[in-house]
């Protein structure tokens, strides 16, 4: 989970993807904000309040490097990059 701007983003492992809790209207997303289904191992969500992009690893059975992808707030991908084994925190300067 990660909390932004009175959003709190999680991941659903029933349907392998990214939904959101509004905490003012206590409301959940019924559609899935981004697809995580073709993640092999999803281990953490990170947002860079920024420049306003969501940051999902996939830790890749554990014992290869990591794939980090970068998407919008509105779950639009953007770019991806490989990162070192079982990456766990993303710092964004």
């Amino acid at each position: 989970m990660n909390y932004y701007n009175n959003n709190l983003y999680y991941y659903d492992a029933t349907d392998n993807g990214i939904h959101t809790l509004n905490t003012q209207t206590e409301t959940i997303s019924n559609s899935i904000l981004i697809d995580c289904s073709g993640f092999q191992n999803f281990y953490k969500i990170q947002i860079d309040v920024v420049n306003q992009l969501i940051y999902l690893i996939d830790a890749n059975g554990y014992v290869n490097s990591a794939t980090v992808k970068c998407y919008d707030l509105n779950g639009t991908f953007k770019y991806e990059f490989s990162a070192g084994l079982n990456t766990g925190k993303l710092l964004f300067l």
